[in-house]
């Protein structure tokens, strides 16, 4: 075997965009943090549901235009097969919440955690294991997804700024 790893494949969550946009790596300053996640995207790489612009909305801002401008390259939509995988992610929800749901309060993280699942991506998000008994972190583990930050995600990448 030549030790060369499999490039990894990732999912990104709402949260994770915003926080890199608005509290990380601004478009302005930090510009080569977002070359390196489009060359994630043109690779084919880096991939989310269609919840990512519902969840975002239709504002202007630099970080939000490079997403949508990259929809095509980024977004999986539904199938039935998503479907099954995002039960299955309710089911793990319910679990940690006495078979309760509610999907305001978790909002689209069901929808991230499905599509890792259906396609073995790594979960780019900024939650951790401390936040709470039912955040991503914790459905993933219950899962066997794997979940970076993005911190994560630049070690993981070897990036240098």
């Amino acid at each position: 075997m030549s030790g060369v790893q499999p490039k990894v494949k990732y999912c990104i969550d709402t949260c994770a965009i915003v926080d890199a946009g608005e509290r990380y790596y601004p478009i302005d300053v930090f510009p080569t943090f977002w070359d390196n996640l489009d060359g994630l995207a043109q690779s084919g790489r880096l991939k989310a549901p269609n919840m990512l612009v519902k969840e975002l909305g239709k504002q202007t801002e630099a970080w939000r235009d490079w997403v949508y401008s990259r929809a095509d390259l980024l977004l999986i939509p539904p199938d039935r097969e998503f479907f099954s995988h995002l039960t299955d992610v309710v089911q793990v929800y319910e679990s940690y919440n006495n078979g309760q749901f509610n999907m305001e309060k978790i909002g689209g993280d069901p929808f991230f955690i499905a599509l890792a699942k259906q396609y073995h991506l790594t979960l780019i998000t900024v939650e951790n294991n401390r936040q709470g008994g039912f955040r991503i972190p914790h459905i993933c583990k219950q899962l066997n997804i794997k979940t970076v930050t993005l911190l994560g995600l630049n070690r993981s990448e070897n990036w240098k700024f």
